[in-house]
């Protein structure tokens, strides 16, 4: 998020400063949030930016307006309507996407990807293409869907765990996902999973590059880049000692409610001490990063 910060403050000073800025109705969406303080601050940030460019042009009254639905919205209430208010004419999305989860599991990898989760170096060909023609799907469909939502001239903000690497198996994207296949695969070698759940499981999640990224909003047609930037998170970022917060949290937060279907929920504690205790061992001999992807959208049509 904070990476990410500077790009959104740039997209919102450049609309501001338009001669044809609107100065009724303000739409923003954060897709992809938390239910915690992040999401409160970054939603508080933009309307703060927002406000420090506009109050020169907004009459008292309006800004008493402006500061009480922000006042209800950040307690969690949506605003349906306004007497007076004309329908949005500009729309920020800033989109929080940790990892970009698709819609389903790729078709026809079906037991082609044994003792893994999710794509290696080792995996078939097909596997690889299958992740790949299911991620141009999702992402398409992912931003008809966004555009649907945002006026011309709308911007959208993504942010992304990507690669920078061609190769959509690089260790800078699989290698949170390679640590739970070892850590389900210990188990499955002490008899406590079976090697045909581990086998048929596999993770619906594609970290895509800026190139892939480009050729798909260049082939749905709505947005324009605007601007790109990669950030590099060290995995320790992730940990904090009085919150108890560690990476291996982060992961389970995200791939809980599709291990438990799958395998049950009785091997779950189980897993996740195993998987930290790899990811402790791994990054004590290597530095481990994630990739961020930044990307600043404008709808063009």
């Amino acid at each position: 998020m904070s990476s990410a910060w500077p790009i959104a403050k740039e997209a919102i000073t450049k609309i501001c400063h338009q001669s044809n800025f609107p100065t009724t109705t303000f739409t923003m969406a954060d897709l992809g949030c938390s239910s915690g303080p992040n999401a409160l601050l970054i939603a508080s940030n933009l309307v703060q930016q927002i406000l420090a460019k506009l109050l020169a042009r907004l009459t008292p009254k309006l800004e008493d307006m402006i500061l009480i639905l922000v006042h209800v919205s950040l307690m969690g209430c949506r605003v349906l309507s306004i007497p007076g208010f004309s329908p949005p004419i500009l729309s920020i999305s800033f989109i929080p996407l940790l990892p970009f989860i698709g819609s389903q599991i790729p078709e026809g990898i079906e037991n082609k990807n044994k003792g893994k989760i999710f794509m290696s170096s080792t995996s078939p060909k097909s596997v690889i293409d299958a992740y790949y023609n299911q991620f141009q799907k999702d992402f398409s469909m992912f931003l008809k869907c966004r555009a649907e939502e945002l006026v011309i001239g709308g911007l959208m903000i993504l942010t992304i765990v990507g690669r920078t690497s061609e190769e959509p198996w690089s260790k800078e994207c699989t290698s949170c996902w390679d640590f739970l296949s070892s850590a389900l695969n210990t188990m499955v070698a002490e008899g406590l999973l079976e090697e045909e759940k581990v086998d048929s499981f596999n993770i619906p999640n594609y970290m895509a590059s800026l190139d892939e990224i480009e050729v798909e909003v260049w082939k749905e047609g709505s947005f324009s880049i605007n601007y790109f930037e990669v950030s590099r998170i060290d995995w320790n970022f992730f940990d904090d000692a009085e919150t108890k917060h560690d990476f291996a949290k982060c992961i389970r937060f995200v791939i809980e409610t599709l291990l438990i279907p799958h395998f049950g929920e009785s091997i779950i504690e189980e897993l996740f001490r195993r998987y930290k205790n790899i990811i402790i061992q791994k990054r004590s001999k290597e530095k481990l990063e994630l990739i961020n992807l930044t990307i600043s959208l404008i709808k063009i049509k």
